[in-house]
């Protein structure tokens, strides 16, 4: 597998996230803002790896309900693999994992299937744990009502997959072949995430992800403590998913820009100013995407080069 594009990837992040510093008119000040903050880092990069593996768990139960045991240690690595891509629109590019679980015959289709009802819960988790703050933001309507539909629509493609076929037919009828041959693993992954329409399944599904989501969320409130806000324990809970929704909504490569500008506004609303407001969304990209990122490609070198 070639690389590059995925090592190319994560050295433009670094370069935003390190270039982003100089825009938050650094003095001395700020400097020792941003010191206070890295403090924290460490911390953070664990409980971004403790959510990241409660994501695995939710992964593994849904392929093992489909009738699929792999291999919990590598299954792990082609989990996290995925992240090397997740900067990508409408993170699909960690359909990655569909190279890596194919060599446990794992199919294309069952990879696509879970990847879409994980997105779907977690939307769904994210929107309700952003709800604690509903009554804040007038935006947060809006927001809700565009997750709510394209959740929607995903399960109405799921369940009605005859307007995808109907797609595909009209691909090849203008000889897109290759794009006709993609169409068809969505197909097949969208009418897959049904299986997992039913109380077992959505129970743990909600349930390790909300956990998963949560922890994200208590990790920064952690970073709160670095600046002065007057936001309530459940409005600072919400700041995160809040911004979370707004950059998958935004559809930019993973949310970079428009996820550290809702931040950024939601704490300047609570009182922050704009310079810890920046440090504090820099600070919490870096341990959570930014990490992610580097764990997926830590994964990808290691899985490339194992004999």
């Amino acid at each position: 597998m070639n690389i590059r594009k995925v090592i190319f990837s994560f050295i433009v992040l670094t370069f935003l996230y390190g270039t982003s510093l100089f825009f938050l008119d650094i003095d001395n000040n700020t400097v020792s803002n941003f010191q206070s903050a890295l403090q924290f880092l460490p911390f953070l990069m664990v409980l971004t790896t403790i959510s990241i593996f409660l994501r695995y768990i939710r992964w593994y139960w849904l392929l093992l309900f489909a009738g699929y045991s792999t291999p919990f240690g590598r299954g792990f690595l082609f989990y996290v693999s995925g992240f090397a891509l997740t900067a990508t629109p409408g993170k699909i590019g960690e359909l990655l994992r569909i190279r890596y679980f194919q060599k446990v015959n794992v199919p294309p289709s069952l990879t696509v299937s879970a990847f879409f009802f994980e997105r779907s819960c977690d939307l769904l988790t994210v929107l309700m744990l952003g709800s604690f703050a509903a009554a804040t933001f007038d935006i947060f309507p809006i927001l809700a009502a565009i997750i709510l539909t394209i959740v929607c629509l995903i399960l109405a493609l799921a369940r009605y997959p005859f307007y995808l076929r109907v797609g595909i037919y009209f691909l090849r009828r203008l000889k897109f072949r290759q794009l006709a041959l993609y169409s068809r693993v969505l197909l097949k992954g969208l009418s897959g995430t049904y299986r997992w329409v039913e109380p077992q399944s959505l129970l743990i599904a909600f349930l390790l992800g909300g956990i998963a989501w949560l922890i994200l969320s208590i990790s920064f409130i952690w970073l709160l403590s670095t600046t002065n806000t007057n936001a309530s324990l459940l409005q600072a809970i919400s700041v995160y998913p809040i911004a979370m929704l707004a950059g998958a909504i935004s559809m930019l490569p993973g949310g970079v820009g428009s996820t550290e500008a809702t931040i950024i506004m939601q704490l300047n609303y609570y009182g922050a100013s704009l310079t810890k407001a920046g440090i504090i969304a820099v600070s919490i990209r870096i341990a959570t995407i930014w990490f992610a990122i580097l764990c997926g490609l830590l994964a990808i070198v290691f899985l490339e080069n194992e004999k």
